[in-house]
């Protein structure tokens, strides 16, 4: 068992290193993850962070839960009090792992549905058992519910190999949002179809369509039969 006296040597040898000198509450690296508990699974081991670089938040599962949310929510808060910042990163990792102690949890559908705060009828959407899916499920939540212009990403870390694999892309929320935004002109103005027909008295369109109303060579509007044929524009310049 690691003991005090080990935990206080440990934190001595740490402190003479001097590794902490400098660094500020917003992560280097722009990265928030969120992982397991599972003491084989430490991101800063397992993904190569250096202190300072991320913003790492663990709970059972490494999942994305109305609590996780909230926790992000009060470091959001946290920055913006302390530099004005929108939140504590730019980039969101999931991070999920092979043989999770959550999967045990399956057989307790109420502790679940307690953990996760929704009825135990919707845990199959939260695929406890499956660590591919549920980065998915909460990579996509965290799409949902995080502010505009922020990457959010999954992996899943195999415990027997040590290596991690992506199991959803990184994704720019910023993009989705400014393409919703961008406006979407019709293919012809109002205005524009106003200036067209005053500036061509006759119609100009292409030979074999068909309308349901037409024009005569002068620009006097005449009713015909829906299905009729105009005159090629060629045909009406020559007889006008």
């Amino acid at each position: 068992m690691i003991d005090t006296n080990e935990l206080a040597k440990r934190n001595a040898g740490f402190a003479d290193g001097g590794s902490f000198a400098d660094l500020r509450l917003m992560p280097s690296g722009s990265l928030t993850v969120i992982s397991c508990v599972d003491p084989r699974v430490d991101p800063s081991d397992v993904l190569g962070l250096k202190l300072g670089e991320a913003a790492v938040i663990r709970n059972v599962g490494g999942r994305v839960t109305p609590a996780t949310l909230r926790t992000l929510g009060m470091l959001s808060e946290v920055v913006q009090a302390r530099t004005g910042g929108p939140g504590p990163g730019d980039h969101y990792a999931v991070l999920h792992h092979t043989d999770c102690g959550i999967t045990d949890l399956a057989a307790f559908p109420e502790l679940l549905a307690e953990y996760f705060e929704v009825p135990a009828g919707d845990l199959d959407a939260k695929a406890v058992t499956d660590p591919v899916a549920a980065v998915r499920v909460d990579a996509e939540i965290l799409k949902q519910k995080l502010r505009a212009g922020v990457f959010v990403s999954g992996l899943v870390y195999d415990v027997a190999t040590g290596s991690s694999t992506s199991s959803s892309r990184p994704r720019e929320w910023k993009h989705d949002t400014a393409r919703r935004l961008r406006p979407v002109w019709p293919a012809r103005l109002p205005w524009a179809c106003g200036l067209y027909r005053a500036l061509h008295p006759w119609p100009v369109v292409s030979a074999g369509r068909r309308f349901p109303a037409c024009a005569t060579i002068t620009g006097t509007p005449r009713p015909r039969r829906c299905g009729q044929r105009l005159a090629s524009r060629r045909d009406r310049l020559l007889t006008r």
